[in-house]
């Protein structure tokens, strides 16, 4: 699908013009093919959709983990027994339809791409979260810690998660994705298997002197829990807390509430004192070191962004310039009014296009179910 945002505000996050204050963005073929100020050149205007920016900026879409994504879902007291327990008694599309209302309600705050660690590892659960990633059109990176699994019992869990998809595109436009985590121990084998299921590979900080990651540091991206030096080579680290952050870094969180954006702004707001940090890490400093999403809004990259509107109460009053705009979003004070994924449509005027209230009675009677 063609489409042209008009009339709108854009953060850019790009070093060379950081924010646009009127200007227009096309996409198409879920990349962003054109963007600039002022008025869109008259052939752009025959999309096939367009949407009208007044009192809107488009941002890059949010980028949030490392979080166990069925912690979070299942967060309420009321689910307070054993949820290994629980889990056992939910099949997979119960999984799906829970994973799919939660990776709504993510959307909904910002988020556009999530990196789940997943525990516990064993089909039914990757099978869920992938389903669910494809129905809600969220990109969902599934975090496998490998030292917990035998390598080949990975590989053939992942690889049956991939057939258990009807979407193609799913896979194929990286909505579906898998990263490897290792804490302690690397080994060629590791290494392969990475390179054969496509997936990203995730080291702990203490690992960076291991010979074998030395000699490969551009293919790992190093997850850090305590102060690290910079060392030549390494391209993408991200820190587990934010009074290890640094500009140019990424930042997680291993706890699940922190996936919701507005719980991590107000955690990272007792810390970092710039407002515009707090949005370059959600919309630019996560997409480039945890290599998903968009990192920022410029010909060429993968049309993954956000429109928040600000005409509407109880958002106000209309932020007029760029510090204006992170102030907000620093504060938690915006509304997703339009989500593009991979230049698909997942949120219209507010609305999320493809989880609707046939999902949520669905949900509703499973947790009735499973609670206490």
């Amino acid at each position: 699908m063609k489409i042209l945002v008009d009339n709108v505000a854009i953060y850019t996050a790009t070093s060379n013009k950081r924010f646009i204050n009127k200007g227009y963005l096309y996409i198409d073929k879920g990349l962003i093919a054109s963007v600039g100020e002022g008025e869109p050149p008259p052939e752009l205007e025959f999309a096939d959709y367009i949407i009208e920016g007044k009192y809107a900026v488009a941002v890059p879409g949010f980028v949030v983990g490392i979080g166990n994504l069925i912690d979070y879902l299942l967060r309420f007291k009321s689910f307070a027994r054993n949820r290994f327990e629980i889990l056992s008694t939910l099949t997979i599309n119960d999984i799906q339809t829970l994973l799919s209302i939660t990776l709504a309600s993510l959307t909904l705050n910002g988020v556009t791409s999530v990196i789940t660690y997943v525990s516990p590892i064993n089909h039914k659960i990757l099978t869920g979260l992938a389903l669910a990633a494809s129905e809600c059109w969220v990109r969902v990176r599934m975090l496998i810690p490998v030292e917990a699994t035998d390598i080949n019992t990975v590989e053939d869990m992942v690889r049956n998660t991939l057939r258990s998809v009807k979407e193609p595109e799913a896979i194929t436009k990286g909505i579906i994705s898998f990263g490897l985590y290792v804490k302690r121990d690397i080994s060629n084998n590791i290494i392969e298997l990475a390179k054969s299921l496509n997936a990203q590979l995730y080291i702990d900080n203490t690992l960076v002197v291991n010979p074998l990651v030395r000699q490969n540091l551009r293919n790992f991206i190093v997850l850090t829990q305590t102060e690290i030096e910079e060392l030549e080579g390494i391209d993408r680290i991200s820190v587990t807390s934010a009074t290890l952050w640094k500009k140019g870094r990424g930042l997680v969180s291993f706890d699940p509430l922190n996936l919701n954006p507005r719980i991590l702004i107000t955690s990272l707001n007792r810390v970092l004192e710039d407002p515009r940090t707090i949005a370059d890490i959600l919309c630019h400093y996560n997409p480039v070191n945890l290599d998903i999403g968009n990192k920022s809004i410029e010909g060429g990259n993968i049309a993954d962004i956000i429109i928040l509107d600000y005409s509407k109460p109880p958002i106000g009053p209309i932020p007029l310039s760029e510090i204006d705009i992170v102030e907000e979003i620093s504060l938690t004070n915006y509304a997703v009014e339009t989500s593009l994924i991979a230049g698909e449509l997942t949120i219209d005027q507010g609305l999320t296009l493809n989880i609707g209230d046939k999902h949520v009675r669905k949900a509703q009677a499973i947790l009735e179910s499973i609670k206490h």
